[in-house]
């Protein structure tokens, strides 16, 4: 789980300074302020530890976000400039390995990841200045850099270190990931730790192994869900498989729903059901199978009572309904990153919204929100103020686009909803909006006076 973010020469930002990331995280702002950019280095982050060329440092496009070529999202287009993403999070690990679903006793670790990118103009490739990576258990460490100035980008050399105060260096590779170890070979297993340097290396290799594991598991605890949706199909295909996550389009949506219902025991169906219904898109979903292998999502009409596929209702049905279907199946400790979630719904809906996104925040997964919705945050404060939420659950940031760099900043909210210095535009398009309507009409009732000669 996501606990803190900073990014420094990345897209629309100088540096963010340090984001702490809450249980619940809102991320809104003016269009074109840089505000998703958040999301996505964390996304693109995911899209490196998947790659399988560990000779690629940073991987800006790919199955998640395209970022486009270094000089797209390096600040200010300045290819001479390095990228810096830091990282920190919650791991949910116990020693031997195993994960929550199978801990008796779960253990809560930090990590953290540092990555520095560089763009290498000889060659035209992204390459990793310098990285690190620790991990409080056991007080992992492992620092990597070019072997010498003249190797940025080609030879790299790390650096493994631990609280025993055993440490070694591993050898030099171009293996470019922040996170990549080095494969060990038939040799190794000659080798036992302690036994001059190739039993350290030895020994490195196996710390920079595990923690490599946790970093590619804890990156793909990140759900992510963009700004735009799939376009709903008349009927799905059931292969068998069992999606891990919606996908970015919320496309494998209607599959996982699919297979997380046919298990024994399974409720999934009937919570959808029930944020369906209140949120007033259905009173209830239906998945039909038809021919065996194929399905369709329908869902009971509300107002008509009528069974309707889920192509031939409204926009907002159709995009939400992946939102619920990951906010649901989300596992133990990861993070659900949304970009505005609220499109095509209405006022009411975007408010009930808000508490579905705090409910799935109860459940020990955090949730990063970009939106433009008042609505959205307008129900999150009156939850403090009814003290179903602790303000502290909640961070709101508020982004502003400027020359030198767009600001973040970090809007207050006191313990009964309230923001005390809010900064200035933060949604007042609505109070300016008020008051010119209130302008107007005592401006034209001023004028018919006039005319009718009352004044």
């Amino acid at each position: 789980m996501l606990t803190k973010i900073r990014l420094r020469n990345f897209k629309a930002f100088k540096d963010t300074g340090d984001i702490e990331i809450a249980p619940l995280t809102v991320l809104t702002g003016p269009n074109s302020s840089g505000k998703s950019a958040i999301i996505r280095a964390m996304m693109a982050l995911r899209q490196t530890t998947e790659s399988r060329d560990p000779e690629t440092a940073f991987v800006p496009v790919g199955p998640y976000v395209d970022l486009g070529a270094y000089r797209d999202f390096v600040f200010s287009h300045d290819v001479g400039l390095p990228v810096g993403i830091d990282v920190e999070w919650k791991t949910y690990l116990l020693a031997d390995g195993s994960g929550p679903e199978t801990a008796s006793v779960p253990e809560w670790g930090n990590m953290s990841a540092s990555v520095e990118l560089a763009y290498l103009e000889s060659t035209d490739r992204v390459c990793l200045a310098q990285s690190m990576v620790s991990f409080d258990q056991g007080n992992i460490t492992i620092r990597k850099a070019a072997k010498d100035a003249g190797q940025t980008g080609r030879r790299y050399r790390t650096h493994v270190a631990c609280m025993d105060e055993l440490s070694a260096y591993l050898p030099d590779s171009a293996a470019a990931k922040f996170h990549a170890a080095p494969p060990l070979r038939f040799k190794d297993y000659k080798s036992k730790p302690g036994q001059g340097r190739v039993g350290q290396e030895l020994w490195a290799k196996q710390i920079s192994r595990t923690v490599e594991e946790v970093v590619i598991r804890e990156f793909a605890l990140l759900k992510y869900i963009g700004p735009w949706r799939a376009y709903p199909e008349r009927m799905y295909l059931s292969t068998g498989e069992t999606p891990a996550e919606v996908g970015p389009a919320g496309e494998a949506g209607p599959a996982a729903l699919r297979r997380a219902s046919a298990e024994a025991g399974s409720d999934l169906l009937d919570r959808v059901s029930k944020w369906c219904s209140r949120m007033g898109l259905a009173e209830d979903v239906v998945l039909d199978i038809v021919a065996g292998t194929h399905f369709q999502v329908n869902l009971l009409d509300p107002f008509l009572g009528e069974k309707m596929n889920l192509s031939d209702v409204g926009s907002g049905a159709s995009q939400i309904f992946p939102v619920l279907v990951q906010g649901l199946t989300a596992p133990l400790g990861s993070t659900l990153m949304l970009e505005q979630p609220e499109i095509h719904l209405r006022p009411k809906t975007q408010a009930n919204l808000a508490d579905f996104l705090i409910e799935v925040s109860r459940r020990g997964v955090g949730v990063v929100v970009e939106t433009h919705s008042e609505y959205l945050v307008t129900r999150m404060q009156t939850r403090i103020a009814e003290e179903a939420l602790a303000h502290g659950e909640v961070a709101l940031y508020y982004v502003t686009p400027s020359p030198e760099g767009s600001n973040l900043e970090r809007v207050e909210i006191n313990e009964y909803g309230q923001f005390p210095a809010a900064p200035k535009g933060f949604f007042e398009d609505g109070l300016e909006d008020g008051f010119d309507f209130i302008r107007a009409v005592g401006q034209r009732k001023r004028k018919e006076r006039l005319a009718r000669g009352d004044e």
